[in-house]
């Protein structure tokens, strides 16, 4: 019986969050944050990216991702390694050239930032067998939409390809933005 009521409620639900859309969510002076997750051809990664609406198609922000894994590899070792990847962005939003329903945000953005590398290898004292990666510089061309399900609230994705970098390969983000 009660999965009769949560199979309900979530069909209802399905049904008529687009009756509660608003118009063109994205507007000049609006800011808009993003907590995401994503999956990069390299590593599981998370984090946050703001970004301001200069004009009504124009927004410009700040982006940070980070992953953090580690591998036990027996008797040569633990090792740990993370990216944190600082970012600056401009994206346009292709809302007043392609008629799309208001609830739907498309834009194409450029991030340009720097992927910070650190690695630690707990060997037992066999020795240093070196670093075989490093922080470079990145530049990563995206594709992405928003939906909003109210004037405040978007559902976010965002499809990557790190053309430029240490880090380069495809990706792809999820997220939920809340407009300030």
């Amino acid at each position: 019986m009660k999965r009769i009521f949560l199979i309900t409620g979530l069909v209802l639900a399905i049904f008529t969050l687009p009756l509660v859309s608003a118009e063109a969510p994205f507007k000049k002076d609006g800011i808009y944050v993003t907590p995401k997750i994503g999956l990069y051809t390299w590593a599981f990664n998370f984090g946050v990216n703001v970004e301001y609406a200069i004009t009504d198609v124009i927004g410009a922000g700040g982006d940070i991702m980070m992953a953090f894994w580690s591998d036990d590899w027996g008797i040569l070792g633990k090792i740990s390694e993370s990216v944190i990847t600082p970012s600056a962005f401009v994206a346009y939003h292709f809302h007043e050239v392609i008629d799309l329903p208001a609830e739907l945000d498309v834009f194409a953005a450029l991030f340009l930032g720097y992927s910070i590398y650190s690695w630690d290898w707990d060997n037992g004292g066999i020795g240093d067998w070196g670093d075989s990666a490093s922080s470079s510089l990145f530049l990563n061309p995206t594709l992405g939409a928003r939906y909003y399900f109210t004037d405040k609230i978007a559902a976010y994705l965002n499809l990557a390809f790190a053309a430029l970098g240490a880090y380069t390969g495809v990706g792809g983000v999820i997220g939920v933005t809340f407009a300030l």
